[in-house]
């Protein structure tokens, strides 16, 4: 397993310099024993429709819902019941809006990066991961996955308006 976290490491390095294209979105998700760690990253313009800082109070209360909702709200991501998952964390990064610590967007390319963690009883159970966030953003017009768990590293490619993302058996 330490092998397939190493190449989901690369995998997500590697993915991470690719284009920044506003619609598309990258998800990867390991799962490790009974660990699921799934990151999103995702040009801001996705998720708010503009990628810099907020100026007007509207594009700051945008930005506050959007932290608040994928921070809190559990139907953003929701792994499959039948592997008894409880989320074990949220993390959000993002210069522009101040979230983390993220370098500066030096592209002026602005983009959020989200980081669940969630322990899982029965993570042999997991068939699919359903992405909430891909129905509350209609900037997102598609989802580039990486998998990567018992069964080796899988990508898929999930267009709008599907949300539900298999789990490799």
């Amino acid at each position: 397993m330490i092998l397939a976290l190493a190449v989901f490491a690369a995998a997500a390095t590697a993915q991470h310099r690719h284009a920044h294209v506003h619609g598309v979105v990258a998800l990867e998700a390991a799962l490790d024993g009974g660990t699921l760690d799934v990151t999103l990253r995702a040009p801001l313009d996705s998720l708010l429709g503009f990628e810099r800082p907020p100026r007007s109070e509207a594009e700051k209360r945008a930005a506050q819902a959007l932290h608040a909702r994928l921070g809190t709200d559990p139907a953003m991501l929701r792994p499959d019941p039948a592997a008894a998952c409880t989320p074990a964390g949220v993390e959000l990064v993002s210069a522009a809006l101040g979230l983390g610590a993220a370098p500066p967007d030096a592209d002026g390319h602005a983009e959020l990066e989200a980081r669940w963690r969630f322990r899982c009883a029965a993570p042999d159970q997991l068939g699919h991961l359903e992405l909430g966030f891909v129905g509350a953003y209609r900037g997102i017009g598609r989802v580039e996955a990486t998998t990567v768990g018992a069964k080796g590293q899988h990508k898929a490619v999930l267009r709008r308006p599907a949300q539900r993302l298999a789990w490799p058996r």
